[in-house]
């Protein structure tokens, strides 16, 4: 019994095996709480226990949801270096993961709201609870989806992880020019990672596409973002280097690490060479 405690603390020791522990709850009791509120919707005044039960619920879930999301958090920061599409994939899957909480303390007000006085004002908020409560059972379903594809397509918190290798095992990506290979192995994985959370096709936030060099030398809605050869006038270098005081980035996630500055900086001004 004490060896099976002692794993069982070990385990949870461990950021992704403690966030994989944590996971299946939200997932489990978005999908149950509706049932309690329909039937709180079909027996009315008559029995208010399944109303407690739902309330009680979304309640719970919003608890469980935020403990999931700040372990996720964890997971991902002990995960370590990703390859590109790996880290845009765990950018999305915590976008979704860190609103599930607010869904469902939004579900549990308008639930409560049932049990007021006024006979139009609870149906309605009954009927927008139920909405919120199925749409957030949609919702955490999609996150949950993006989650599997981490683990289950690319190994994200397994011991045998996949690497970019693994991922473009083409030869052809090893260039004779070194400045593709530092761009291919040091620079993109950070701009996919850390910026295209942000900056993409499908969006692209003040207008600005990082994912192809066409749309970077577009530039954003303020103008030109990077001069081949200067980093210096490059909003893409100024705005993570903490030069511009006025535009710092990213958003989200912390600033960049001294390395990954220094990287951009290295590649633009070395001619801003790019490949996929």
């Amino acid at each position: 019994m004490q060896h099976l405690l002692s794993d069982m603390l070990q385990m949870l020791n461990d950021p992704s095996t403690r966030h994989a522990a944590f996971v299946h709850l939200p997932i489990a009791l978005a999908l149950l709480a509706p049932i309690p509120l329909i039937a709180s919707m079909i027996l009315g005044d008559k029995n208010r226990a399944p109303r407690y039960a739902a309330i009680g619920a979304y309640a719970l879930l919003a608890i469980l949801a935020y403990v999931t999301a700040v372990s996720g958090e964890a997971a991902s920061d002990h995960m370590g270096p990703a390859p590109g599409v790996v880290g845009a994939l765990v950018h999305d899957h915590e976008e979704m993961a860190e609103k599930v909480w607010m869904f469902a303390l939004g579900a549990c007000v308008l639930v409560a709201g049932g049990l007021l006085k006024k006979k139009g004002v609870a149906a309605t908020s009954t009927w927008l609870g139920l909405a919120t409560g199925l749409f957030l059972a949609l919702w955490i379903a999609a996150a949950a989806h993006k989650g599997g594809m981490l683990v289950y397509e690319y190994g994200a918190g397994t011991p045998k992880p996949m690497t970019e290798k693994d991922i473009s095992p083409d030869p052809s990506a090893v260039s004779i020019d070194p400045r593709l290979d530092f761009f291919l192995s040091d620079v993109r994985p950070v701009l996919v990672d850390r910026c295209m959370g942000c900056h993409r096709a499908d969006k692209a936030r003040g207008g600005l596409d990082l994912s192809s060099m066409a749309t970077i030398l577009d530039g954003g809605d303020d103008g030109p973002v990077l001069t081949p050869g200067n980093a210096m006038t490059s909003v893409i270098y100024t705005s993570v280097a903490g030069i511009d005081p006025e535009l710092q980035m990213p958003k989200r996630g912390g600033p960049l690490t001294d390395a990954q500055i220094e990287a951009i900086r290295r590649w633009i001004d070395e001619g801003a060479v790019w490949g996929e």
